[in-house]
């Protein structure tokens, strides 16, 4: 593709390969765990879940947000601003604010997929379970609004666009570096990433499980602190948009985005990809705890009906502390579920929701199989 070069401007002008090749590797990185992701989930198991959709979404804003960097690579992004004309200058400022806009919202939505793969997997209380919810719907609202602000000044032709007046109702440049910094797409991506990895950590530590199982689990679903170091180190680059060099120091923080946005969207797959794991490599990174959790829940609906299999999906739900958690969890694998010679089977947990629980000894109840 020629570079858009005018008649004033005799520097060889030559194309950032270095900002093309990093967002476009990892872009093509995140796009094979999310195929992935989408195989194990959509083909292999045959239902697309919410999580998936969401990291659906967050690709096309990645993808969307690369292309446009593309564009604004040919007009002199990440080159210095003596080199680029003036009409090129006015071209690149445009594409960096209209790439910025899908690469904000591929650091907001992806959480959203974080949360929803959280919430079913570990099963937090009704309390925890809406503060995750909320934690994510509000960093979303950050994050857009960011967007409105650069659409803002995308629109008015506001600095740092080169205007003989500044327009009004425009946000000033140092506004903006300061919103972004702390309430928008910098301090509060990163409580949040580095909240939703070590939040499994603190679950986990409270189960019953071998070390290894338990930092195994830890590690598959606290990956997220990657992308919350990249969020944080995304930070320096922030006062780039104040930068009187603007088209060479944003080159770095269009970089940053889209190295956090894809590794969450890695991070988030990764447990996903456990059975796809499973027959590469012969081991589940998950271990074998929740499968065998899931076969006891099965054997569950199997002879007592979802009624009351519901009753242990609830009591697991509405756990009052992590002790709660782990004690049901243990007491459906340890084989609750399991035939007995007359065809019958014991089911310690298969019982009315208002059957006391006292320590871990539970009331029995012998259903007859159908």
């Amino acid at each position: 593709m020629l570079l858009h070069t005018s008649s004033t401007d005799q520097v060889t002008h030559i194309r950032d390969t270095h900002t093309l090749v990093s967002i476009w590797s990892l872009t093509g990185v995140a796009s094979v765990f999310a195929l992935g992701r989408f195989y194990v989930r959509g083909y292999r198991a045959g239902k697309l879940r919410i999580d998936d959709y969401f990291i659906m979404l967050t690709m096309s804003c990645i993808i969307t947000s690369c292309s446009l960097s593309t564009k604004a690579v040919d007009y002199g992004l990440g080159r210095h601003v003596e080199t680029v004309s003036r009409e090129d200058r006015i071209a690149v400022v445009k594409w960096i604010y209209l790439a910025s806009c899908p690469g904000v919202m591929s650091l907001a939505i992806p959480k959203l997929a974080v949360i929803a793969l959280l919430i079913r997997l570990l099963v937090p209380g009704k309390a925890h379970h809406w503060f995750l919810w909320a934690i994510g719907a509000t960093v979303n609202i950050f994050f857009f609004s960011v967007v409105v602000i650069f659409l803002r000044t995308l629109a008015a032709k506001c600095p740092p666009f080169e205007v003989s007046g500044i327009p009004p109702n425009c946000v000033p440049v140092a506004t903006q570096v300061k919103y972004c910094l702390f309430a928008g797409y910098s301090a509060a991506s990163a409580f949040v990433d580095l909240y939703l990895a070590v939040y499994p950590s603190i679950v986990l530590y409270g189960l019953q499980m071998p070390l290894r199982r338990k930092a195994a689990f830890s590690v598959a679903l606290g990956l997220g602190v990657f992308s919350g170091a990249a969020a944080i180190y995304k930070t320096t680059h922030i006062p780039a948009l104040a930068s009187p060099d603007f088209i060479y120091a944003n080159a770095g923080l269009l970089k940053w985005t889209v190295v956090e946005s894809s590794s969450i969207v890695i991070a988030s797959s990764i447990p996903v990809l456990q059975p796809l794991m499973q027959e590469a490599f012969g081991f589940s990174i998950l271990g074998r705890r929740l499968k065998k959790l899931k076969r006891s829940y099965d054997g569950v609906v199997d002879f007592c009906g979802k009624k009351m299999a519901t009753a242990i999906q609830r009591r697991i739900g509405e756990a009052n502390n992590l002790d709660d958690l782990s004690e049901t969890m243990e007491d459906v694998e340890a084989g609750n579920g399991g035939h007995q010679d007359d065809g019958s089977t014991v089911l310690h947990e298969c019982v009315p929701p208002s059957t006391q629980v006292v320590g871990r000894k539970t009331s029995t109840a012998v259903v007859e199989g159908k």
